[in-house]
């Protein structure tokens, strides 16, 4: 399957996410099989020492979350 279109990611496009690799890929590279890296915040903010989401963020996770997993 082509992974650009995997429904996970199809299901991000259409909830206004963008795809991209992130700096933080972190273990993803030892995988052999597809995965997605999925998470609330900003990329920058990621892995630094006053890392952080924002409050509205909460509702970001529960809502993308929930619908992504429905297309599994």
């Amino acid at each position: 399957m082509n992974l650009i279109q995997h429904p996970h990611i199809l299901t991000g496009k259409d909830l206004g996410r963008q795809s991209y690799v992130s700096r933080t890929c972190s273990d993803r590279g030892w995988l052999t099989m597809p995965s997605l890296k999925l998470g609330p915040g900003g990329s920058a903010r990621s892995y630094t020492a006053n890392e952080f989401i924002f409050s509205g963020d909460k509702k970001w996770i529960g809502r993308v979350y929930t619908t992504i997993r429905m297309t599994s």
